[in-house]
């Protein structure tokens, strides 16, 4: 839909092009909207995408590459909040450890209690730290 103007008041073209519509009402900007890529008017008019999101052929997808966790782009293969997947915090999960790492999304302990000292090769078998190294 646009406006056109002739010897008087602006009248309006009835329909818009295919994938356009006139959301804002506005003769002067006509089909503003795009509807197969805006994100406030995504398929229709006044159809808004979520934060991280865009629009692709009138449908709301995420431009994320992982996982969308409370409205945040996660990697929950590496992440300790969200660790296979969102809200799957690591601490607490395993007897004894004091930090967390995540990988491949399964929580492993970092350092473990014995000594406080540092170990990569802290073990997380059976849910229990065991370091089994010397300081």
């Amino acid at each position: 839909m646009s406006g056109f103007c002739s010897s008087g008041p602006c009248v309006a073209i009835e329909t818009c092009s295919n994938d356009y519509a006139n959301c804002n009402g506005i003769l002067g900007d006509g089909c503003e909207a795009n509807l197969m890529s805006s994100t406030s008017h995504c398929g229709s008019c006044g159809q808004a995408c979520a934060p991280g999101q865009t629009c692709s052929a009138g449908t709301c997808v995420s431009s994320c590459p992982y996982t969308m966790c409370n409205g945040v782009c996660t990697n929950t293969n590496t992440n300790i909040n969200h660790c296979g997947g969102c809200n799957q915090a690591c601490a607490g999960t395993i007897e004894g450890a004091l930090t967390y790492n995540c990988l491949s999304g399964q929580c492993s302990a970092l350092t473990c209690d014995e000594d406080n000292c540092f170990s990569p090769s802290c073990d997380s078998t059976n849910n229990r730290c065991n370091c089994g190294f010397v300081c």
